[in-house]
């Protein structure tokens, strides 16, 4: 397998991140809608059933020879009956693990949080909820992935791995604790209106990230990350519902705007039945995402494909790098919700006008 460029693979680290769960670093699922609890700790538990587990992955970068794969596993339980008197509190475990695809560089997650949820008003149409997420984050660096400036001859065009790399690196293995925090906002205007607001501060405590003694770089910290996002659910046929969202998320200097909308065929006196929900999202300046969501029952899967329509700069073949089987992600979602209670049909009161 060709090896990377030790300063080449360092910048893309640095520059792609990762995240879920404990958010040290930041990378990104673009099905915000089906996994909204991997970036904000307050939206743990936010379903109407007992039970839901999610599954994710997504591949990055495929045209590079090494993509980055991310696969994450959760499992939620929400607790309505709880001593703190809230509406419900949500539980979750998780685990993600994010590796370059020549194992230069793995990091494994596995989380717990908590989150609570109470109602506003006795009609329950204003809920708010709040939730903490702790993260124990095990990072391995493997060295012998990077190719070094003093592997090459004294030309450069001869590479020798029987060379020393003089590189300088402290421990390879590190792990660490970290906690996030986040809020959640809900309005049910009616029946068939629904509104969200969430916001989140990931990484609360900053860790150091740097393999490297060289003392101008050692001690580097990872930013903190701030996500906010609104979710709409409208639906504006007895067969169709739309499913608007707004997110945008900052770590340091970089930044990200992402929007679009599920368009759901459901049939509002039947829900159980077959949906189908074609989707199309943008992140500005980088990716269009089209995706197709199917749920049946309790089980619901989706698929989308970042079709990156940025330059890249640095590349021999750059039409390669662009699009479809390139510089794109694809990602894969399957959540299973379920009950063990008896469930009572939910019902939304709504207030007569005043004049």
């Amino acid at each position: 397998m060709q090896k990377m460029s030790y300063r080449k693979a360092i910048m893309v680290i640095c520059g792609l991140g990762i995240s879920v769960f404990s958010m040290a670093q930041d990378f990104t699922f673009s099905q915000y809608s089906q996994i909204r609890q991997a970036s904000n700790p307050g939206r743990i538990g936010s379903f109407n059933e007992d039970v839901r587990a999610t599954l994710g992955y997504r591949n990055q970068w495929y045209a590079t020879g090494s993509p980055y794969n991310v696969f994450s596993l959760s499992a939620e339980l929400n607790v309505f009956k709880n001593p703190l008197k809230l509406d419900k509190m949500g539980f979750m475990i998780g685990a993600v693990q994010d590796q370059m695809g020549n194992r230069a560089f793995k990091t494994n997650y596995f989380s717990f949080g908590f989150s609570g949820y109470k109602a506003l008003d006795a009609i329950k149409r204003h809920q708010i909820s709040f939730g903490i997420l702790g993260a124990m984050q095990q990072r391995e660096l493997n060295p012998g992935a990077f190719t070094y400036n003093n592997q090459f001859n004294e030309n450069g065009r001869f590479f020798d791995p029987s060379l020393a790399s003089g590189e300088s690196f402290g421990s390879k293995n590190q792990t660490h604790i970290q906690f996030s925090a986040g809020f959640g906002y809900s309005f049910q205007v009616n029946e068939d209106l629904q509104i969200q607001a969430n916001g989140a501060l990931l990484g609360i405590n900053s860790l150091q990230e740097s393999f490297s003694t060289l003392p101008d770089i050692e001690k580097a910290n990872q930013k903190k990350r701030f996500s906010f996002g609104t979710e709409v659910s409208y639906r504006f046929s007895p067969k169709m519902v739309a499913e608007p969202f707004l997110y945008y998320n900052r770590q340091g200097p970089g930044f990200e705007w992402v929007g679009g909308s599920w368009l759901v065929f459901s049939e509002k006196d039947n829900p159980n039945n077959f949906i189908l929900a074609p989707g199309f999202f943008y992140r500005v300046q980088d990716a269009i995402i089209p995706a197709l969501r199917l749920q049946y029952q309790n089980w619901t899967g989706a698929i989308s494909y970042d079709v990156t329509h940025t330059s890249v700069t640095d590349a021999s073949d750059k039409k390669k790098l662009i699009g479809v089987g390139g510089f794109g992600a694809l990602e894969f979602t399957l959540i299973y919700k379920g009950n063990f209670r008896k469930q009572a049909a939910r019902k939304y009161a709504v207030p007569c006008r005043t004049f």
